[in-house]
């Protein structure tokens, strides 16, 4: 995109970005929230995702080195169509909307070839959110709510219940014992209320603190008492993050 740009504006954008480090698993922004910057991935790994609460998640672009992103709805002060979240420790350039606004003013190409790109990235998204929905085995639904584990020997501890799906479950926060491979058992409910469910699942994968558990066959009981904690879990939505 700046490839015909002269040193001089060239230079003048970079002095615009500042470098930001973010560790894996963090959020850059998420859905919903103002469209307040552009940004360019230097290194690492981002993936865009749909994962509004009560909805299933969507993976729509996993972004590499070189890419840019945070276009969409920059332009026309959009909400954030999507969240765009770390999959490794990455270093991310951003600029400030109303910078980028103001440099891209001078440079009406580079603005008609962004808007151009935020439009081609909007198909992309869709064809991609078409053929996430039909490979999928099983829905994953975003929760994003403060959870209490009761551990087996009998302790609490706070926890985020990132998803619930009835095949498994993404969580953060867990305890650090809670390694992959590890058979875990454990009660999920809201803080300070009674359990809603009882589960033993195994962890498949772990980043940080938070962890990916699968339920291995789990019976159609238990699909029972998820579907109905989902409900439980998603009304009310108190203790969601702002």
């Amino acid at each position: 995109m700046f490839e015909n740009l002269d040193e001089a504006a060239l230079e003048a954008l970079a002095q615009r970005f500042h470098e930001i480090s973010l560790p894996e698993g963090r959020y850059v922004f998420r859905l919903g929230e103002t469209s307040d910057g552009f940004y360019v991935l230097r290194t690492g790994s981002v993936a865009i995702v749909r994962d509004a609460v009560g909805k299933p998640v969507q993976l729509l672009a996993r972004l590499k080195s070189g890419d840019f992103f945070g276009e969409s709805g920059l332009l026309d002060a959009l909400p954030r169509t999507a969240s765009a979240r770390t999959l490794e420790r990455s270093r991310i350039l951003e600029i400030g909307r109303t910078a980028f606004l103001e440099f891209l003013e001078r440079q009406p190409l580079i603005k008609l070839q962004l808007r151009r790109a935020a439009i081609e990235r909007h198909g992309a998204n869709v064809e991609a959110t078409a053929a996430d929905r039909s490979m999928r085995k099983e829905v994953r639904i975003t929760v994003d709510r403060e959870v209490s584990l009761g551990l087996a020997d009998g302790s609490k501890v706070r926890a985020r219940l990132d998803n619930l799906s009835l095949g498994g479950a993404a969580i953060d926060e867990v305890p650090n014992d809670w390694r992959i491979q590890r058979k875990v058992s454990f009660t999920l409910g809201l803080p300070r209320h009674e359990p809603l469910l009882d589960l033993t699942a195994v962890v498949t994968w772990r980043r940080g603190q938070k962890v990916g558990l699968a339920f291995r066959d789990p019976s159609p009981d238990l699909r029972i008492a998820i579907s109905r904690a989902l409900q439980e879990l998603l009304s009310g939505r108190t203790g969601t993050r702002s």
